[in-house]
């Protein structure tokens, strides 16, 4: 795997994660979700690192091919979906443990 391929695959790797958490009920209240509290926050935790490398990957090969508009998509997608997963797990977090 090359760090040109890498961006990508954290990308459909973020898209998985987000798609899993939505589908076991993460956005729901504690007693209706489908996975265990720690379960759901190491998938937003180890989708929103995953997703991080991949912009940086995707950054440093757009700053050696300055033209290359794959990379600069690659690098909003996975900088996006990062921003989202570690959304997810603190709102998670957030709702899940009392003060």
């Amino acid at each position: 795997m090359t760090k040109n391929v890498f961006p990508w695959i954290a990308i459909a790797i973020g898209f998985l994660l987000i798609l899993g958490l939505y589908l076991s009920g993460a956005f729901t209240t504690p007693e209706e979700t489908a996975l265990p509290l720690l379960t759901v926050l190491f998938m937003s935790e180890l989708g929103a690192v995953v997703c991080a490398g991949g912009a940086f990957f995707a950054t440093q090969t757009w700053l050696k091919q300055r033209g290359d508009m794959a990379s600069l998509v690659a690098i909003l997608l996975a900088t996006v979906e990062a921003i989202v997963l570690l959304g997810i797990g603190i709102m998670i977090w957030h709702h899940n443990i009392p003060a």
